[in-house]
């Protein structure tokens, strides 16, 4: 229904014009009346109106007046003028004023009613074509925008673009030729604000940094990207005043919303074809915030350089011990441990890539020994990086992992294995809490679970893949390990405490054990 507004100073005369014609079958509706302009021009801008029919001498604003200023301000009105001077220079000051049509009083409904239906067809075109350029521009900008996410994917994420200064001119207006630096921005996701959407964080942003001069936004599924441009000589300067730019979106966000935001630096680079590695040195800073914590800036050149990896040569033999002997108390203890030796400012991503990949392992071997399916989040595919993505930081990624050894445990229990596992497990148990006695044989620990020695040796290297004898020994060697790491220098009374009796002996299988001599792992004082 096209809506109408009638505007006359005579009551009369507005009862007339409502009543006079049938509104509804002409497809409007009297929305509105007014017996002056002004009031005309306030009911505009609180209602919908497309269609006024106005006098053309009213008090306050008259109909001319009127008509000039609605129509500067709702182009799209439609406007009748009523008018009891049939002179022509009435009718051209109503044209001029904006004015559709011209009438006079009293008005013919016949002569009205086809103006209306003339003016009512207008309005329904115009709308028409509006709404068809609305939808054109908008398929345009959405292809537009679909262009530019390819081109800037393959330009920062891929590598694979060499671009020229027409693409550049046509995506990134605003930068130039000059050296540019690319920064990552990612949202602190974590359990607590998984209901969270961190679109708003990236919008605040990207509001931000619209109005800062030499610099292009780009939202992809890796997060926020600001690529920004400098003169090398002015390089330190230009990093500052970016910086401070992070610092004002990231106060924005903390004051509007529960996630925050942490930025990571890539390193100023000349030309366009330095670009993907300053995204993929953004990326990396972004990563640390898993060591390092959250809603921070981490710049690329300030992380740690120590790429040594860490002494974990024992991890995959202490957690599989402590996975044998059921105790998730253990477990916990030791990972728990494991991880607290991460949280220090040395620790690299490669660092906790590589504990991973072990706590993984660990896993699928206490699996295969107790022939049952590993969980399938622990697939061969399993890429540590992608977890910590995911994660994002320690305490998330232990209980992730703590979780994946508690399932372990609670999978092995004896009533789903088979009988030779269930001996094998209960020899190991065994030898786990007995191993500091000397006596110790393959004919006491086939005792202990009532078997023949043999059938025991036979279904232990089966099931484990070592003898009895191997598995006796490490577990006293890594005991050993242990009680030397706590302190113990007496190589005499450490020997006996795992039921050696010849220390010589003790020492040559704990340097074929750990390559080193135990008098190695003594700290003198």
């Amino acid at each position: 229904m096209i809506r109408v507004i009638i505007v006359d100073d005579e009551y009369l005369v507005r009862e007339r014009l409502k009543h006079g014609l049938d509104w509804r079958a002409l497809g409007c509706l009297i929305a509105a009346e007014a017996d002056n302009g002004e009031d005309a021009l306030e009911l505009l801008a609180e209602q919908d109106i497309q269609l006024a029919i106005v006098d053309i001498n009213m008090p306050i604003l008259d109909g001319l007046a009127f008509a000039g200023l609605a129509r500067s301000s709702y182009p799209f009105l439609k406007i009748i003028i009523l008018t009891g001077y049939g002179t022509f220079e009435y009718a051209q000051s109503a044209l001029k004023a904006g004015a559709n049509d011209y009438m006079l009083k009293p008005v013919d409904t016949e002569e009205l009613s086809a103006a209306v239906i003339a003016l009512s067809n207008e309005i329904r075109s115009e709308a028409d074509a509006r709404q068809l350029n609305d939808s054109m521009r908008k398929q345009l900008q959405e292809s537009r925008d679909i262009l530019r996410d390819k081109f800037m994917h393959k330009l920062l994420l891929e590598g694979t673009i060499r671009p020229t200064a027409d693409q550049m001119l046509q995506y990134c207006p605003k930068l130039t030729e000059a050296p540019c630096i690319v920064l990552s921005v990612s949202a602190d996701l974590s359990s607590d604000t998984v209901e969270d959407d961190p679109a708003d964080a990236y919008r605040i942003v990207n509001d931000c940094f619209a109005s800062v001069p030499g610099t292009e936004t780009w939202l992809s599924d890796e997060g926020l990207f600001i690529i920004a441009n400098t003169e090398a000589a002015v390089a330190d300067e230009r990093m500052y005043k970016l910086l401070q730019d992070c610092r004002i979106a990231m106060n924005r966000i903390r004051s509007s919303n529960s996630i925050t935001v942490t930025i990571g630096t890539g390193r100023l680079k000349e030309g366009y074809d330095g670009l993907q590695t300053s995204a993929r040195e953004a990326l990396t800073a972004c990563s640390y915030k898993t060591l390092l914590g959250g809603n921070r800036i981490i710049r690329y050149e300030e992380l740690p350089s120590n790429k040594s990896l860490p002494n974990l040569t024992n991890v995959r033999e202490s957690m599989l011990i402590q996975l044998r002997l059921g105790s998730l108390e253990s477990v916990m203890a030791n990972m728990h441990a494991l991880f607290a030796n991460l949280r220090n400012e040395e620790a690299t991503l490669e660092h906790l890539y590589f504990l991973l990949s072990e706590l993984v392992i660990v896993l699928k071997l206490y699996a295969s020994e107790n022939q049952s399916a590993a969980d399938p989040e622990l697939a061969d595919s399993f890429v540590p990086d992608v977890l910590v993505r995911q994660l994002q930081t320690l305490d998330e990624i232990e209980a992730w992992v703590g979780d994946k050894y508690s399932k372990a445990i609670g999978t092995s229990e004896y009533t789903k294995r088979s009988t030779p596992a269930r001996l094998v497990e209960k020899a190991k148990h065994f030898i786990d809490i007995s191993y500091a006695d000397p006596t110790l044989d393959l004919n006491s620990i086939a005792a202990s679970i009532h078997v023949n020695p043999s059938y025991l040796s036979r279904i232990f290297t089966k099931e484990t893949g070592s003898s009895v004898v191997t598995y006796l020994t490490k577990c006293r060697m890594l005991k050993a390990k242990e009680l030397l790491d706590s302190g113990f220098q007496n190589l005499t009374y450490l020997a006996e405490q795992i039921g050696f009796t010849d220390t010589q002996y003790f020492s040559k299988c704990f340097k074929k054990q750990f390559g080193l001599p135990p008098s190695r792992f003594i700290v003198k004082e």
